[in-house]
Protein backbone atom coordinates (compact mmCIF):
# COMPACT_ATOMS: atom_id res chain seq x y z
CA UNK A 1 0.00 0.00 0.00
CA UNK A 2 1.19 3.26 -0.93
CA UNK A 3 1.54 6.63 1.01
CA UNK A 4 -1.96 7.54 2.20
CA UNK A 5 -3.58 10.03 0.13
CA UNK A 6 -1.28 8.22 -2.76
CA UNK A 7 -2.99 5.18 -4.43
CA UNK A 8 -0.55 2.24 -4.92
CA UNK A 9 -0.59 1.29 -8.68
CA UNK A 10 0.61 5.26 -9.03
CA UNK A 11 3.86 4.45 -7.21
CA UNK A 12 6.52 3.48 -9.75
CA UNK A 13 8.08 -0.42 -9.34
CA UNK A 14 11.23 -1.79 -9.96
CA UNK A 15 11.68 -2.85 -13.84
CA UNK A 16 14.06 -6.00 -14.30
CA UNK A 17 12.74 -6.43 -17.89
CA UNK A 18 16.07 -5.64 -19.12
CA UNK A 19 18.53 -7.89 -16.87
CA UNK A 20 19.36 -10.81 -18.59
CA UNK A 21 20.01 -14.16 -16.67
CA UNK A 22 23.76 -13.29 -15.03
CA UNK A 23 22.17 -10.06 -14.20
CA UNK A 24 19.32 -11.21 -12.38
CA UNK A 25 21.47 -13.57 -10.71
CA UNK A 26 24.15 -11.39 -9.78
CA UNK A 27 21.48 -8.84 -8.59
CA UNK A 28 19.92 -12.12 -6.27
CA UNK A 29 23.24 -12.44 -4.66
CA UNK A 30 24.03 -8.90 -3.87
CA UNK A 31 20.35 -7.84 -3.09
CA UNK A 32 20.24 -10.90 -0.25
CA UNK A 33 23.59 -10.01 0.91
CA UNK A 34 22.79 -6.20 1.92
CA UNK A 35 19.57 -7.67 3.28
CA UNK A 36 21.17 -10.05 5.19
CA UNK A 37 23.45 -7.19 6.19
CA UNK A 38 20.96 -4.56 6.81
CA UNK A 39 21.75 -3.57 10.91
CA UNK A 40 19.52 -0.63 11.24
CA UNK A 41 17.72 1.82 8.86
CA UNK A 42 17.12 5.41 9.86
CA UNK A 43 15.04 7.95 7.43
CA UNK A 44 17.24 11.02 6.15
CA UNK A 45 15.95 14.18 3.37
CA UNK A 46 13.85 12.49 0.47
CA UNK A 47 15.21 8.55 1.80
CA UNK A 48 16.86 6.33 3.97
CA UNK A 49 20.05 5.67 5.21
CA UNK A 50 20.90 1.87 5.79
CA UNK A 51 23.83 1.00 8.17
CA UNK A 52 25.38 -2.48 7.31
CA UNK A 53 27.04 -4.68 9.13
CA UNK A 54 30.71 -4.96 8.70
CA UNK A 55 30.96 -7.89 7.32
CA UNK A 56 29.58 -6.83 4.23
CA UNK A 57 32.18 -6.89 0.92
CA UNK A 58 32.36 -3.36 -0.33
CA UNK A 59 32.14 -4.99 -4.14
CA UNK A 60 28.83 -6.29 -3.19
CA UNK A 61 27.47 -2.73 -1.93
CA UNK A 62 28.19 -1.19 -5.27
CA UNK A 63 27.17 -4.35 -7.50
CA UNK A 64 23.55 -4.03 -5.22
CA UNK A 65 23.19 -0.24 -6.13
CA UNK A 66 24.73 -0.33 -9.67
CA UNK A 67 21.85 -3.01 -10.44
CA UNK A 68 19.52 -1.42 -8.05
CA UNK A 69 19.44 2.02 -10.04
CA UNK A 70 19.18 0.35 -13.38
CA UNK A 71 15.87 -1.35 -12.04
CA UNK A 72 14.61 1.52 -10.13
CA UNK A 73 15.49 4.47 -12.40
CA UNK A 74 13.80 6.66 -10.01
CA UNK A 75 16.38 6.00 -6.77
CA UNK A 76 19.69 7.36 -6.42
CA UNK A 77 22.19 5.17 -4.06
CA UNK A 78 24.88 5.82 -2.33
CA UNK A 79 27.48 3.65 -1.18
CA UNK A 80 29.28 4.58 1.99
CA UNK A 81 32.71 2.09 2.19
CA UNK A 82 34.44 3.72 4.61
CA UNK A 83 31.23 3.42 7.58
CA UNK A 84 29.76 0.57 5.77
CA UNK A 85 26.19 2.45 5.08
CA UNK A 86 24.49 3.08 2.35
CA UNK A 87 21.96 6.12 0.96
CA UNK A 88 18.90 5.51 -0.93
CA UNK A 89 17.03 8.35 -1.96
CA UNK A 90 13.95 8.27 -4.35
CA UNK A 91 12.54 10.84 -6.63
CA UNK A 92 9.69 13.09 -6.26
CA UNK A 93 7.13 10.72 -8.06
CA UNK A 94 8.49 7.58 -6.15
CA UNK A 95 7.47 9.70 -2.83
CA UNK A 96 6.62 6.47 -0.43
CA UNK A 97 7.98 3.35 -2.35
CA UNK A 98 10.85 3.26 -0.26
CA UNK A 99 8.87 3.52 3.09
CA UNK A 100 6.47 1.20 1.87
CA UNK A 101 8.83 -1.39 0.80
CA UNK A 102 10.71 -1.18 4.15
CA UNK A 103 7.35 -1.81 6.26
CA UNK A 104 7.01 -4.57 4.00
CA UNK A 105 10.08 -6.37 4.45
CA UNK A 106 10.13 -5.49 8.37
CA UNK A 107 12.38 -2.17 8.59
CA UNK A 108 10.13 -0.08 9.60
CA UNK A 109 7.01 -0.05 11.63
CA UNK A 110 3.74 0.81 10.38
Amino acid sequence: MGEPGIPWPMLPEADFSSFDEQERNDYKIAARAVHEAIDTVEPISAGFRFHLRAMTRVSLLHSFARLEMRACSFLEITVHADDRSMDIIESNEATGFLASKLQQYGYLSH
